[in-house]
């Protein structure tokens, strides 16, 4: 019985170094996935954002997102997330596409990145929802159908975070579709200054 008893715990502890091993080998393929873009772009595509947001903005707000950036051949979609902990409003998205050797692809945008280096105040970003509102007010924006509509996001045209005010005048929604037209405020966020006024039409 002894002997047995032996065996028994032979098989057992070899059970436990197989399940040891096993799961070992899983993290380490997690690892592998989630890590699948080559240090050398990482370090490349830090470079890019750096330089125009600084060392310490980018460690304080700036971190690569594994989740979203991927391989498609033959180039490198890189995704950051930058978020300002005490600001809510603040939580995009940086992108970029590199090749192989870590170089934007022409005619592909660079998403997202402040210019914190051109000027310390474009990434303030102290202006907050309630300020947006005595703005748009002190401006005579009008009220439309339905309360206005606040949106921090990056504005392509103006190469910069931005708040976008939006003004509802008509809507509808039928067999074609979503159709309404108002009009829009773009608001910097670092300094309340009023970028434009447009109105937009969805047909």
């Amino acid at each position: 019985m002894k002997h047995a008893g032996k065996i028994l715990l032979t098989v057992l502890f070899s059970s436990a170094i197989f399940i040891i091993a096993g799961c070992s080998c899983s993290k380490a393929g997690a690892k592998q996935e989630q890590t699948e873009i080559p240090k050398n772009i990482l370090d490349k595509s830090k470079e890019i954002i750096v330089a125009k947001t600084g060392e310490e903005f980018f460690e304080k707000y700036i971190s690569p997102d594994y989740t979203k950036s991927k391989y498609v051949a033959p180039n490198y979609y890189l995704v950051y997330h930058f978020v300002i902990p005490d600001k809510k409003y603040v939580n995009e998205d940086i992108t970029m596409t590199l090749d192989s050797l870590g170089n934007p692809i022409a005619g592909t945008p660079i998403v997202g990145i402040p210019d914190c280096n051109a000027d310390e105040k474009n990434c303030t970003f102290n202006v907050d929802e309630e300020a947006i509102v005595h703005i748009a007010e002190a401006n005579n924006f009008e009220k439309g159908v339905k309360p206005w509509t606040f949106e921090f996001m990056w504005s392509d045209k103006w190469q910069q975070y931005a708040w976008h005010v939006r003004t509802v005048f008509n809507e509808s929604t039928g067999t074609n579709g979503y159709r309404g037209s108002g009009k829009e405020l773009v608001i910097d966020p670092s300094n309340g200054a009023v970028l434009e006024t447009s109105e937009w039409q969805v047909r």
